[in-house]
């Protein structure tokens, strides 16, 4: 599969296109770990199939179509590479209810099948996609599916070929959008709001309540990573929850601020001038404000975020909320807000956020190009769209270069 030459980015040195693959109507991938295949989630809402793209060809090497009048919303590779697994929705009546289905790679055998008592994805201003909402448990036995947004409460279904055990949690806890299985063997969920019932909790395995919580770091998706979980997404603050003290929070005010005026810049449109002009105005003067939920209707509104044990806090140049993160190596990040793609690092004094590429065409989420972002190993995959619509897609393989970052 020849290279693609052109793509709408402005590349770090460090990256290199590989390939590019056209995949009609993507909007979500997930690479294999060893790099050979991608699920490619793709279709109209109701209308979706997930293909095993084999990307040395591009080739089709397998297809999984759900039930009629089933939306899947996302899909994941348990972390051997054996096995996937895709979930969604379908309305019965007036209810939602979730679909799993789980299978082996070869290609896309389904072995697994459950039906979740309800089914709720929660969104939120500027977020394009949620979250995966399906992860693997570290053995590849049991597929975890996250649930919220139903009557105010939020659960989390465990599927396995025994059957499906549903945890929901207390009411007044803050929607679920996230999940992720630590290197601890630890089951991560993050809220998108801090609170007493919010921010960041894990879960000792087959655990019912939270061994743990950071209760500031809120977000819109989780990376797992060696020696702590990234919990990323929202705009201004990101986190990194991992055991020791509480240190400071580390500005970064100015870049923000050049990150935005380079954005106004090349803006064309006018609600993404005023859209800018407004954000420009609010990091200029500090305006930022945080809300802290005492429970799931009280919340205080802060002006800033508050020092944690076993939480770090830093500022970050992604400046509208979203969920297109992923693993890099051992520990590290890489982050997409739709139209920036950058590596976050953390090597124990400092976190470094190095801009890897940019769509210098888009300037908000309104227009932004990436609806995905997977990786593995040296492979960083993004999904893009070729139209304003989305119904041509393409999925672009990068080499990167750590000796060049």
């Amino acid at each position: 599969m020849a290279p693609k030459p052109k793509v709408p980015f402005a590349l770090h040195r460090a990256l290199r296109l590989r390939a590019s693959v056209d995949v009609a109507q993507g909007v979500a991938v997930a690479l294999s770990p060893d790099g050979a295949h991608a699920l490619a989630l793709r279709g109209e809402w109701t209308d979706r199939r997930v293909d095993l793209v084999a990307l040395a060809d591009g080739s089709v090497a397998g297809t999984f179509t759900p039930p009629p009048e089933c939306a899947l919303e996302g899909v994941a590779w348990s972390r051997d590479g054996r096995r996937w697994a895709a979930a969604g929705q379908r309305f019965e009546g007036d209810t939602r209810v979730g679909l799993v289905f789980v299978g082996d790679r070869e290609g896309l055998a389904l072995t697994t099948s459950a039906k979740l008592s309800r089914y709720g994805a929660v969104s939120r201003n500027a977020l394009a996609r949620v979250a995966p909402p399906v992860v693997f448990a570290p053995d590849g036995d049991i597929v975890v599916v996250r649930i919220a947004g139903v009557d105010d409460r939020s659960a989390i279904a465990h599927v396995s070929r025994e059957g499906v055990r549903e945890q929901w949690l207390p009411a007044g806890e803050c929607d679920l959008y996230a999940l992720a299985f630590g290197d601890d063997g630890a089951l991560y969920t993050a809220t998108g709001d801090a609170g007493d019932v919010g921010g960041t909790a894990w879960y000792a395995p087959g655990a019912d309540a939270p061994r743990g919580r950071a209760v500031w770091a809120a977000g819109c998706a989780l990376v797992p990573g060696r020696r702590g979980v990234w919990v990323v997404g929202m705009p201004k603050y990101a986190w990194r929850v991992a055991p020791g003290a509480s240190t400071p929070l580390a500005h970064a005010k100015q870049s923000r601020l050049d990150r935005a005026r380079v954005l106004r810049a090349r803006a064309k449109g006018r609600w993404d001038e005023g859209y800018l002009d407004d954000l420009i105005a609010r990091i200029e003067a500090d305006l930022d404000r945080v809300t802290y939920h005492t429970d799931y209707d009280s919340v205080r509104v802060c002006e800033g975020v508050e020092p944690v044990d076993g939480a770090r806090c830093f500022e970050h140049e992604m400046l509208w909320e979203t969920s297109y993160a992923d693993r890099f190596g051992d520990d590290d990040a890489i982050v997409s807000d739709g139209v920036a793609v950058a590596l976050w690092r953390d090597d124990g004094a400092a976190i470094t956020r190095t801009l890897l590429a940019d769509d210098v065409q888009r300037a908000t989420h309104r227009t932004a190009r990436i609806a995905g972002l997977s990786t593995a190993g040296d492979t960083l995959a993004l999904l893009w769209k070729r139209d304003a619509r989305g119904a041509a897609t393409a999925l672009s393989l990068f080499e990167v270069d750590r000796a060049a970052l």
